[in-house]
Formats: structure tokens, C-alpha cells, sequence
């Protein structure tokens, strides 16, 4: 949650309001929109240093927050770091996540290069779950499979998706 915020203040200041309204009404509604949930960590983020109050708080928004110098340095090597991949697989929402704040902050050319990398973990990816899938297929039930199939699917939707995104970023959109 803490890289979502990072993420959202980078664009404009919000409040803790405005951050749970994004998060109720976007696709980052994957991220708890509750009180307790953001302003524990957006404490964090401001004892960190990597968020404070931005203006006078008498815009009558209440106090909003802006990302620090050090909160944009700290999401930027966020965005740049190696990409996690994990026995069960990529988190790919994770990714999405990371593609989204892509646009705000990095070249095109890096971010040319993350859409490559997250690529070629999918393919390593696909691989390996297909090659597990035929090694345990004796062994696995229709539902087991199944499960596998879906899985399969998603990594190769997600591929897909890479390159239609170097596609559409190479055009300059």
C-alpha cells in the first residue's frame, strides 16, 4: 500500500479522503479503502519523511499530503528494482501496480525496459508451470489441472498485454 499512496501523492496532493475515494472508485480498489488501513500508513510514510502536509491547510480539503524529495526518490527505486519472482509465480497485480506510476517517473527507455523484464519473467514463468504441470499430470486431478490451465492463461494474457503495451509506448501514446 505504502508504494500506492507514494504513487497517487507523486501525481497531485490529496488527503487521506481523497486517497480512499481513488481507492473505492479505480482498479486500486484491490487495496483496503479503509480508514485504518491508509492513515496508519500514511503516518508511516510521513515519519519516514517520505510525505508531509502540503499548503496552509486552508484550502478547506483539510490537510492534504505531497510526496517529499525522498518519497520520489524512494518510489522511482521502487519502480526500478528487480522484479520479484516467487516459487507460486509473479504477482502480477504487483506489477500493474508498478506500470501504472511507470509513466510519472521513468524514460521511456527504462520503462521500455521493465516491460521486458516483466516479460521475459512470464515467459520464465509459463515455462515452469508447464513443465510442472506435465511432470505432476499423472498425478494431479481434473480440478488440479484446471487450476493450472487458468494460471497458464493469465501468464500468457499478461505476455500478450506486454507487448501490446511496447507496442503502444514505441508509438508514443
Amino acid at each position: 500500500m505504502n508504494y500506492a499512496l507514494l504513487g497517487l501523492l507523486n501525481r497531485t496532493p490529496l488527503t487521506g479522503y481523497e486517497m480512499m475515494q481513488v481507492f473505492e472508485t479505480t482498479p486500486l480498489g484491490g487495496y483496503s479503502s479503509s480508514p485504518g488501513a491508509i492513515y496508519p500508513a500514511l503516518k508511516k510514510l510521513r515519519q519516514s519523511g517520505l510525505v508531509a502536509v502540503s499548503g496552509d491547510g486552508t484550502s478547506g480539503r483539510g490537510d492534504a499530503l505531497a510526496i517529499t524529495p525522498d518519497g520520489k526518490a524512494a518510489l522511482k527505486a521502487w519502480l526500478l528494482a528487480p522484479l520479484l519472482v516467487k516459487a507460486g509465480g509473479i504477482d502480477l497485480s504487483g506489477q500493474m501496480l508498478k506500470f501504472t506510476f511507470t509513466g510519472d517517473l521513468l524514460t521511456r527507455r527504462q520503462q521500455m525496459a521493465f516491460l521486458n523484464r516483466l516479460e521475459k519473467a512470464i515467459t520464465r514463468a509459463i515455462d515452469a508451470l508447464a513443465a510442472s504441470r506435465e511432470r505432476m499430470r499423472d498425478t494431479l486431478t481434473s480440478h488440479d489441472l484446471l487450476a493450472v490451465e487458468a494460471g497458464l492463461l493469465q501468464y500468457r494474457a499478461a505476455a500478450d498485454w506486454c507487448a501490446l503495451a511496447r507496442q503502444t509506448l514505441s508509438k508514443g501514446k
